[in-house]
């Protein structure tokens, strides 16, 4: 039944309506300038109504005023995920595109000083210099001063490019130690909007602030998210969980092979594709090695084809020949190690498993002493992959995955290094096998099989022999990645007692590693000491210039891009890809960037707050608060009547 009283809760209803939707308009205003706050909106609702006592079936039913069902905020998902993996590439094409700014100054730091292309052509003009006067010790001294320049200014190059490679690591660190701190504060939050949004009341401003530091860990990684039934969100990078619930996993580096890796506490290794650490890891493993590898392509074929030349050719004495011109390239090898029990095992790539107790002398290449390995095995042996590097002096360190020398270990080769150019085969015969040696691969035999193949951690030789050897002796042949391009190369032997002649061996070259070719590229030691070892000449005839014309020749060959290219135009496609890679990752950054102001500029106007709006909504609400007001100081009068008026007789 309808009562004075019910009218005046109508009036408090409808004043504490407008008052919570004047404070809401009032934090709208005051967060106006707040990074990633949403507009929120007091939502009135009518108070449920209350059935007419005395009306027919209680048909009718009377009105109880207003209420406020909830606050809530504007906010468009959709658009927040997009949003979101907009951020995500533009981190990346960011950070990609401060690093091509990088490596284009460095190499117009060399252009504007001794431009690498007008090196070599200084190269090329030296020999043929040389080749009008091959007697001429002065030219030969201006020849080796030219080549010192060039493979200077080429190991810089490679040297300046490593160092950003190495820096990209450095960042690494950096950017894993900011996801760790948003991914615990994201945590955090779900843990504190749980526990609000369990007792029926929204927690606005603390889904605000998850939303902007989603948004600023997408900038770094490339994320998924998933928000839950409760309220919290899980975050993943490439299907690892990062974000669970109130629990957050933290990433750690690893020092992998060459560079550091990202895993999570139990080793699971996590890869970036997106966001700023995306960008640093593109650089890092794609951009700049593509780099370093044309210039190891570029040097290694430079030093063999010149060195292929100048060994056939005579120095100025007339008698010295088979002289490099440039130190042949010295690749690093690998090499598995393990331990049981009391014996340690070691096998090169591609060669045999070899075992020796701990404290005896392990051989792992049993050929004649002046090119087998040794190593000491001792306690606290170093279990895992390990590489072996040769050294240009003859010894051979080895270091564990993270480039740390074990010190613990004694390996060393005692005679030369190993290296790219001729090798030999040791042949043996015992009964009806024959058992085969390459001098840096593994002992096999063969039997009924007329087929030897030998490996080696850099290339993988397979030689036929038409017929069967009649005694124990040696091959010679040459590897080198001329015979990749040119398989007729592989069949050069000099018969030796072994009773084969040239064309009873046929071999090819499937793939040989020529990485840091450029870092340590450097002149034969014959040549530093004396330039009269330059070979110019092809016969001992005094003043024969042959050799030195036929290198001159090489400027105008196209080895390199399957054939399609001289070696100094490659270089300069090098730099010309470089510009178009710089140029394409800035047209896409501006590109997904002019994408995400668009969509920012949606979603403010959404989300964001219009103080004119919201001083209208003030004007507004005040206008109903005063209402309200009135009808209470009426009811309130009306209330006073019946209570002090009514009655009362004079």
């Amino acid at each position: 039944m309808p009562n004075i009283f019910a009218a005046l809760e109508i009036g408090k209803r409808a004043l504490q309506t407008q008052q919570v939707s004047m404070q809401t308009s009032d934090h709208n205003v005051a967060n106006a300038n707040t990074p990633g706050y949403s507009r929120q909106t007091a939502i009135i609702t009518t108070a449920p109504s209350l059935p007419l006592i005395g009306s027919q079936q209680n048909s009718a039913r009377l009105g109880t005023g207003t209420q406020i069902a909830t606050i809530s905020r504007v906010r468009d998902k959709f658009l927040d995920v997009r949003i979101r993996e907009m951020t995500e590439d533009v981190g990346k094409f960011s950070r990609l595109g401060d690093v091509f700014d990088v490596l284009e100054i460095i190499f117009n730091e060399l252009s504007a000083t001794t431009d690498i292309n007008h090196l070599f052509s200084e190269f090329w003009n030296a020999w043929e210099t040389l080749a009008q006067d091959p007697t001429d010790r002065a030219l030969r001294i201006d020849l080796r001063q030219r080549a010192e320049m060039l493979i200077g200014d080429i190991r810089n190059l490679y040297a300046r490019l490593r160092e950003v490679q190495n820096e990209q690591d450095s960042e690494l660190h950096i950017k894993i130690a900011e996801v760790n701190q948003k991914a615990a504060l994201i945590a955090q939050l779900n843990d504190e909007i749980v526990t609000v949004e369990s007792s029926g009341a929204p927690a606005n401003d603390l889904r605000d602030r998850r939303i902007v530091l989603i948004e600023e860990l997408a900038s770094l990684s490339n994320i998924e998210v998933a928000e839950l039934y409760n309220g919290s969100v899980n975050i993943s990078i490439e299907g690892v969980p990062l974000v669970q619930s109130n629990r957050a996993r933290e990433l750690h580096i690893t020092l992998g092979q060459e560079h550091n890796r990202v895993a999570t506490e139990n080793g699971t290794e996590v890869y970036f594709t997106g966001g700023e650490i995306g960008g640093i890891v593109t650089a890092r493993d794609v951009a700049i090695p593509s780099l370093l590898s044309q210039l190891d392509e570029l040097i290694a074929t430079l030093v063999e084809e010149v060195n292929a030349i100048h060994r056939q050719g005579y120095s100025l004495d007339g008698d010295t020949t088979n002289v490099n011109f440039f130190t042949p390239y010295t690749p690093i090898y690998e090499m598995e190690l393990t331990q049981a029990d009391d014996q340690f095992f070691a096998s090169l790539l591609g060669g045999e498993l070899v075992a020796a107790n701990i404290g005896e002398k392990l051989t792992l290449i049993p050929a004649d002493p002046d090119t087998q390995l040794e190593f000491i095995a001792s306690d606290g042996l170093y279990e895992g992959t390990a590489k072996v590097e040769v050294l240009n002096n003859g010894l051979i360190k080895i270091l564990d995955d993270g480039g740390t020398r074990i010190t613990e270990s004694h390996l060393k080769l005692p005679g030369a290094a190993i290296p790219m150019g001729e090798h030999q085969i040791q042949l043996e015969q015992r009964g009806n096998q024959l058992f085969a040696r390459l001098d840096q691969g593994r002992a096999m035999a063969i039997s009924d099989n007329p087929t030897l193949v030998a490996g080696s951690p850099a290339e993988a030789i397979q030689v036929l022999f038409q017929r069967e050897p009649t005694a124990p002796g040696e091959i010679r042949f040459t590897i080198d990645r001329r015979a990749q391009r040119e398989p007729a190369l592989t069949n050069l032997i000099s018969a030796g007692n072994t009773g084969l002649a040239p064309g009873d061996l046929q071999g090819f070259v499937s793939s040989i590693d020529v990485s840091r070719a450029a870092e340590v590229v450097s002149l034969a030691s014959e040549v530093v000491q004396d330039v009269g070892t330059i070979a110019a000449a092809q016969t001992q005839a005094p003043g024969d210039n042959t050799n030195a014309l036929e290198i001159v020749q090489l400027q105008n060959q196209p080895f390199m891009a399957g054939g399609t290219l001289t070696l100094d135009a490659f270089y300069g496609s090098m730099v010309t890809s470089l510009g178009i890679e710089a140029a394409q990752t800035q047209q896409n950054l501006e590109n997904v960037d002019l994408v995400l102001q668009q969509m920012l500029n949606r979603r403010e106007s959404i989300s964001g707050v219009s103080l004119d709006e919201e001083l209208t909504n003030i004007i507004r609400f005040q206008d109903v608060y005063e209402a309200a007001a009135r009808l209470i100081t009426i009811i309130d009068s009306m209330i006073d009547t019946v209570i002090n008026r009514m009655g009362i007789t004079r």
